[in-house]
Order: structure tokens, then C-alpha cells, then sequence
């Protein structure tokens, strides 16, 4: 720990400690009754602090309500170090989460000594594999890096493969995030939260959303071409994307945060926190054909659509052999021309699959449109974002 420690301070950047323990994580899954098969799509959903489809999985997994709170409760678990300790402690239901506390405290304690309280956070929602992870997971970020530079953990289960009873610890330092650092820091006069903003009609929806919890801008963005604009006295500036660049300018930390639709999220596989639906612009991904498609399982199923992955991952779920065939536009008319079997698309009201005698054969992934943050901007701009999340769970929940 102290040699991963010196790699940050030899950067002579300022940085944050992030430290978490998994074995508070997998104790509370013991004791809620999590069952072993769905506790990786659990953690997916802590990681990621998606507390919106956590009681949805967590119904899944068959959880109480008292489950589902506690883990939810365990997604806001994050910030300056005595205060999540203690509210951490009061969520202690078994032994294995009060060892793993004990432990985190005793860690905290002599970094604090080390480093300072203001470099030293906690967040128990930062998870790793349980196969690989079994205590301390930690991340070190660099001020003005959008990502991690520094990661490791203690990882037993991957020791004991190769020797029984093996403990390990390790880290490592990505050089490849490194070398993305300017020459000088630069420096604002005060600290803004860059969001990104789609553009076009959800962008409307978007705006018009921010804007009643007080974060509007003086200037009306539509009457200009400008892509920047900003209120310094709310200390909020907007870029303007295209809907499906969002999730990328916030991944890369060109934004610290944006709202961005629930399936480009998932077609990009943006690595970000995705903290909130907002429930605008709801409509869900399905599987479209022909009023008169027949499933034939023995042959594979020609698929037409612009969602890729979504659908590859989909269908892979179902074990059905297909065939993709992208497209950018009308995608109605690759079975209707026999391009397609079906397609994998985006459906509102459903009007323009009527109006090609095409249905609904499977809706799959519900959309929306989600509040995401770009993971170093969590940390070092926690303040910010954490009181815009507020707002905006105030007036959406309203």
C-alpha cells in the first residue's frame, strides 16, 4: 500500500484514495439471502450506483424490502471517511461485515496520518469480482485524469489457485491514463460542473428539467448556434452533443455529468455511474417482425437493427444462433423487403410498426432517460454532483 502511495505522490498532482472492503459488500449480501447466482447482476448494480434497477434485481433475487433498502443504502455509502464509517457501522448485520469494517477503520486511520483526512474517501458501493476480490479494494484518482490511475485490492481467491491458503495483495499504475495529463494543472477561478447536454428534443425535455431545480442559464441556447454555454453564478456550463456522443464526453471527462438515454448507455458500455432515471423520454428496446413471423429454431435468425451489442447480448442470453445486419435509418424496412427476419429497435407508441404490418414480438429493455457521472468527477467534484443529484431525485420522485 505504501509503495502504491508513493507512485501517486511522485506525480506531485493532487489525488484522492478511494478505499472500499468487499467483505462488507458480500456480508450484507449473506445477510439479506442474496442467492449465489444473481449476486454478480447485485454488485453490477452497486457498482455502477444504478439504486433504480437494484430493487428491480433485487425482486428478481427474490430479496425483502428491508434487502433491497439496505443495499440501496449501501450505493450512498461514499465521502469523508468518519461519516460513512459510522453510517456503515449501523448497517452491520453480521460479523463478516464488522471484521471488514474493523479493518477499513485501522486502514483509514494510518492513511489519514499519512495523507490527510481530504485525501482519504470511502465509497462501499466501489466493488470488485467476489471470484477475484475478498477485502480492501482501493483506487487512487489524479486530479484532471478521468478515470482511475491507480487500482488494486487484496485478492485471496486468485492466490489460493495456485497455492492453498495463499493471501495476496497488489496494484497497478495504468501509464497509458498517465500519459493524458496536461503539462501545468489548470486552474478555475471557481470549480464548475460541465454538463453534457443532448441536443434535439429530449435535449428540450433535458434542459427544461435542470432548469426548474435551478440550473438554467441566463441565455436561451436554442436562439444561438453557440455549443458552450454557462450560468457562473449557478456554476454550471453546458456542452452541447449530439444524444449519442453524451455517455462518450462524459466516460473521457470532457463533462463530469450528463442525461443520456438508457439504450445508447448500454450500446456505448460507457464506464460510468449511472445515478438516476429521470423517466423522461420512456419507451422500451424490442424485437419487431411480421404480423404473420414463425420461429423457426433451426436456422439462424436474421436480425436488422443499429443496436449491435443490445442485440448480440440479448439473443446470446436466449442461446439463439443470429446473424446482425446493421443499419442506420428505417430500419421497418429490412423485413419488409426480406433483408431481415426482425428487428431490434427502439418502440414508442408502436404507430410506425402497425403502419408496416409489423408487432412487437418481445420488449426486453425499458428506456429512459438516466442522470450519469463521470467516476473521477464523482470524486473530486462530489459536492456538485451530489446536490444536483438531489434535486433532480426531489422533482422526478415529486
Amino acid at each position: 500500500m505504501g509503495l502504491a502511495l508513493e507512485s501517486l505522490r511522485e506525480l506531485e498532482r493532487p489525488f484522492l484514495l478511494q478505499l472500499s472492503h468487499m467483505g462488507f459488500v458480500t456480508g450484507l449480501l449473506d445477510a439479506v439471502g442474496a442467492p449465489e447466482g444473481l449476486r454478480h447482476k447485485l454488485l453490477d448494480c452497486v457498482r455502477d450506483k444504478k439504486c433504480h434497477e437494484l430493487r428491480a434485481a433485487a425482486e428478481e433475487a427474490g430479496l425483502s424490502k428491508q434487502g433491497a433498502d439496505a443495499l440501496c443504502r449501501l450505493t450512498e455509502l461514499a465521502g469523508e471517511s468518519d461519516q460513512v464509517l459510522a453510517q456503515a457501522d449501523g448497517m452491520a448485520l453480521n460479523s463478516a461485515m464488522s471484521d471488514a469494517l474493523a479493518e477499513l477503520s485501522a486502514i483509514v486511520s494510518a492513511l489519514k496520518d499519512a495523507l490527510g483526512a481530504e485525501r482519504v474517501l470511502l465509497d462501499l458501493s466501489q466493488v470488485g469480482d467476489m471470484d477475484y476480490y475478498n477485502g480492501l479494494v482501493f483506487r487512487g484518482y489524479l486530479d484532471g485524469l478521468p478515470r482511475a490511475v491507480l487500482k488494486g485490492g487484496r485478492y485471496d481467491p486468485l492466490a489460493a489457485q495456485f497455492h492453498s491458503g495463499a493471501r495476496a495483495i497488489g496494484f497497478a499504475l495504468y501509464l497509458d491514463e498517465l500519459d493524458r495529463l496536461p503539462e501545468e494543472p489548470q486552474e478555475e477561478e471557481r470549480t464548475f460542473l460541465n454538463i453534457a447536454l443532448p441536443k434535439g428534443r429530449l435535449g428540450d425535455k433535458v434542459y427544461n428539467l435542470l432548469a426548474s431545480v435551478s440550473y438554467g442559464c441566463p441565455e436561451d441556447y436554442t436562439d444561438s448556434r453557440k455549443l458552450v454555454v454557462e450560468n457562473p453564478e449557478a456554476g454550471i456550463r453546458y456542452f452541447l452533443v449530439k444524444p449519442s456522443d453524451v455517455a462518450i464526453y462524459v466516460e473521457h471527462g470532457a463533462a463530469d455529468v450528463g442525461i443520456v438515454g438508457k439504450d445508447i448507455l448500454v450500446e456505448s458500455g460507457a464506464d460510468v455511474y449511472e445515478l438516476l432515471d429521470t423517466g423522461l423520454g420512456k419507451c422500451d428496446m424490442c424485437v419487431a417482425g411480421p404480423n404473420d413471423f414463425g420461429e423457426n429454431p433451426d436456422r439462424t435468425l436474421r436480425v436488422a437493427t443499429k443496436f449491435v451489442d443490445i442485440a448480440k447480448d440479448h439473443f446470446a442470453s436466449k442461446g439463439r444462433d443470429i446473424d446482425i445486419i446493421k443499419l442506420n435509418g428505417s430500419i421497418e424496412l429490412a423485413p419488409l423487403l426480406g433483408l431481415s427476419d426482425v428487428i431490434v429497435d427502439i418502440v414508442e407508441t408502436g404507430t410506425t410498426l402497425r403502419e408496416n404490418n409489423l408487432k412487437v414480438l418481445e420488449r426486453f429493455l425499458p428506456i429512459s432517460a438516466r442522470f450519469i457521472a463521470n467516476r473521477a468527477s464523482y470524486q473530486f467534484k462530489h459536492a456538485e454532483v451530489a446536490r444536483l443529484l438531489e434535486k433532480l431525485t426531489e422533482v422526478t420522485q415529486a
